[in-house]
């Protein structure tokens, strides 16, 4: 399961049988279309502006296997999605004056005993991917078994995860990089130190509530929703039940991949790289979250990936693609055009990923057409 990676058209959706889409004159032929061509069951997206949403469309049904239609209040899995708010969030408690930039891994843990290599890592290494931090021989096929049955409160299993990382040196050099689930959760353990509750309890309080994003929860959405699904050896999408263990990956990993949204909440918090906080972070901080963290041109941001000056954005983009293997969620932000494009879908790979990656590179075109 683990992987490395308003213009509401109302009532607009579509339910599909094998090889057929059948849909309602309310689709528009864009998202009609990458429906028909990639065979996922659902798909939405929304464009945003610096006061919120422009278009948003959802099509196809929750499950592929009965007809009912996905509608614009769904959630969706964003997958490692959550780093962008696990690195806000971060960033709040910095202006809130309960953390600190620059934090190294002993004013992170102090009950931690590290090895003296780590001594130099900061929380920005850990949120760029960037600390020398490997998933290699510690999150494997064996680990996920024994934690999915693992019935610790979280912030035990975090710390025991963090503390084995920590026992040790580096896996890798610093400022190299290097996708890792780990990152994410020491960055959520670090949080848990100074709030002194669980990340999600934390994330609620400190980002969820205050931007009002009520739909916002933690694993694959359950109740009236849409189902991930997986994809077959035939290629077809196979509905996995929430309620099931292999509909996400287990929960200690949550701070950098397991949080579910509708696309109305999804576009209050992409708003705020479009509107220089929103009132709710500082700009000063958001150029935080933006800066790649490495000398080169582009890079990783926090929760980010950085690529600077690309001519439909008039300037530099902030993209991350993130995927539980069942979902797939694709943002793309342009702060200086001013516009934001996220695309979603219940279904997880290369199916999921050439959904989401077509409808965006339609939209872009749509917005780009008269420049």
């Amino acid at each position: 399961m683990f992987d490395r990676r308003t213009l509401i058209f109302a009532g607009a959706s579509s339910f599909a049988h094998i090889g057929k889409t059948v849909v309602t004159p309310t689709v528009s032929e864009a998202l009609s279309g990458v429906l028909d061509q990639s065979g996922v069951p659902a798909l939405g997206y929304a464009v945003v502006g610096p006061k919120g949403v422009i278009a948003l469309e959802v099509a196809g049904c929750r499950r592929i296997d009965r007809r009912d239609l996905v509608t614009a209040d769904d959630a969706w899995h964003i997958g490692s999605n959550t780093e962008a708010m696990t690195s806000t969030l971060y960033a709040k408690l910095v202006e809130q004056g309960r953390a600190i930039w620059g934090a190294k891994v002993g004013w992170l843990f102090p009950d931690i005993q590290a090895h003296p290599a780590w001594a130099d890592v900061t929380i920005e290494d850990f949120l760029s991917h960037r600390g020398g931090v490997s998933d290699v021989g510690l999150i494997d096929e064996g680990w996920l078994i024994r934690t999915s049955h693992d019935k610790r409160p979280l912030i035990e299993q975090r710390t025991d995860l963090v503390r084995r990382v920590l026992a040790g040196p580096p896996a890798g050099a610093r400022h190299d990089y290097e996708y890792a689930n780990i990152d994410y959760v020491i960055a959520g353990a670090a949080i848990e130190r100074i709030t002194k509750m669980s990340w999600e309890n934390a994330i609620t309080a400190g980002l969820f509530l205050p931007l009002n994003l009520n739909s916002a929860g933690f694993g694959a959405p359950t109740g009236d929703q849409p189902w991930g699904h997986d994809i077959a050896g035939n290629g077809e999408p196979d509905p996995v039940d929430p309620q099931r263990g292999v509909s996400d990956n287990p929960a200690v990993l949550a701070p950098g991949g397991q949080v579910h949204i509708s696309l109305p909440d999804y576009v209050k918090f992409l708003q705020l790289f479009l509107n220089d906080g929103g009132g709710y972070l500082k700009p000063e901080s958001l150029m935080k979250l933006a800066r790649p963290q490495d000398v080169l041109v582009d890079g990783d941001g926090l929760g980010w990936r950085v690529t600077p000056l690309r001519a439909w954005a008039k300037g530099p983009v902030l993209a991350h693609e993130g995927s539980n293997t069942l979902w797939r969620a694709l943002v793309d932000i342009a702060p200086a055009r001013p516009l934001a494009i996220v695309v979603v879908t219940n279904a997880g790979g290369e199916s999921g990923a050439r959904a989401v990656q077509m409808m965006s590179a339609r939209l872009i075109g749509d917005q780009t057409k008269d420049d």
